[in-house]
């Protein structure tokens, strides 16, 4: 399974880096990308108990936080209805 969560990390749980400086380099194609997706999927729900609050707040505190500019981290484009939002997605039958 090189898609899986531990080909992501290294033993200290970091980000794993290739001897070359790419980041995530054993994701070599869309079958190890959709095993990722599917895995990390699982655990986020599992952690989370799939609660829409705690996933956004993760997803705010985890990641915006360190990633965005504090302009947009202080925005509406963090809050919980903007990352909820469908944007008219057909299939999205109302998520909860």
């Amino acid at each position: 399974m090189a898609g899986s969560y531990r080909h992501l990390v290294n033993s200290k749980n970091e980000p794993d880096v290739s001897p070359s400086g790419e980041r995530w380099g054993t994701i070599e194609n869309m079958g190890d990308a959709f095993e990722c997706i599917d895995e990390l999927f699982a655990m986020v729900q599992y952690l989370s108990g799939g609660d829409r609050r705690k996933i956004h707040e993760a997803w705010k505190e985890g990641w915006c936080k360190v990633n965005m500019p504090e302009s947009n981290y202080r925005s509406m484009l963090t809050s919980f209805d903007s990352f909820w939002d469908d944007y008219g997605d057909e299939q999205a039958g109302g998520a909860q």
